[in-house]
């Protein structure tokens, strides 16, 4: 008697998951192939749901990762500030950024005509000086 063969959709009702994550999963696991095709059908062996099934751990994982890895690359990324905001973040008025800036105290960045700087930096200075600039 042939295998029973099964199509992408009669996977996804099996694994209780929408067509697309069955899809993803199929395009990017090369192990599980096709065994025939009706037309523009692709049919697998029944093996493949417990296949597809064992996959999806690893996708919520990967997926967690990667949310994970995003998230720190974005807190990491340093933000570049103009005046007006470096004065709110070390509590004092534009002038004293300025003044510090030409002194030499705050390492700043000058685009065009502005002068940008580095939060990271500001932070550290507050910090270093207990608050006070």
């Amino acid at each position: 008697m042939p295998p029973k063969l099964i199509t992408i959709g009669r996977i996804a009702d099996e694994c209780q998951v929408p067509i697309h994550r069955v899809l993803h999963i199929l395009a990017n696991r090369t192990h599980i192939e096709p065994v025939a095709y009706a037309g523009q059908l692709r049919l697998y062996k029944t093996e493949a749901i417990e296949m597809v099934h064992g996959q999806f751990p690893f996708e919520i994982q990967a997926l967690a990762d990667a949310i994970a890895e995003r998230l720190t690359r974005r807190i990491a990324d340093d933000v570049w500030l103009d005046s007006l905001p470096a004065a709110a973040l070390l509590a004092c008025s534009v002038p004293t950024v300025e003044r510090l800036t030409k002194a030499g105290v705050i390492p700043s960045v000058k685009v065009g005509r502005l002068r940008r700087y580095r939060r990271s930096v500001l932070l550290n200075l507050q910090n270093q000086n207990g608050g006070d600039v």
